[in-house]
């Protein structure tokens, strides 16, 4: 019993000492009339940490979505995945993604190109409509300061 009870509080320990990460909507969303019902909607949103504030050395995963909508129907998206390090004195993005999801099957993604600039993730997307024939392009980008703010 007492080498049962031994496991399961090891066990727990384990699992007391992960770090929890939960993603936090920082409330900046920003809306693109692009005309004729069709909009751009931007979100961000932050991936907050419990690591222990003394650590010299911090990291953070935000997220930067943009949404192409019609009628109140989303069509397409893309998010933006950027991982960041800082520490007071400087900021580095350190990985970057950015995968695309198609909703409505008339669009298609024409080019992509993901890329980190120092302490900046930068995407360049353009996305192809076959119906209309025509591209709709945008550049998001996601930056962290040596503070850990993300814009």
């Amino acid at each position: 019993m007492k080498r049962i009870f031994s496991i399961l509080l090891i066990v727990a320990l384990l699992f007391a000492c992960i770090p929890q990460a939960f993603a936090k909507d920082t409330g900046t969303t920003t809306i693109i009339d692009l005309g004729d019902g069709a909009r751009l909607i931007i979100t961000l949103t932050e991936e907050v940490s419990s690591a222990s504030p003394q650590r010299a050395l911090k990291t953070k995963t935000s997220y930067k979505t943009v949404e192409y909508d019609k009628n109140g129907k989303t069509e397409w998206y893309a998010t933006l995945k950027a991982s960041f390090y800082y520490n007071s004195l400087t900021s580095k993005c350190t990985d970057a993604s950015c995968p695309v999801s198609v909703v409505d099957a008339n669009w298609s993604q024409q080019s992509k190109n993901v890329r980190t600039s120092g302490s900046t993730a930068i995407v360049d997307l353009v996305m192809y409509h076959k119906g209309q024939n025509k591209s709709v392009s945008y550049t998001l980008t996601l930056s962290c300061d040596k503070d850990g703010n993300v814009a």
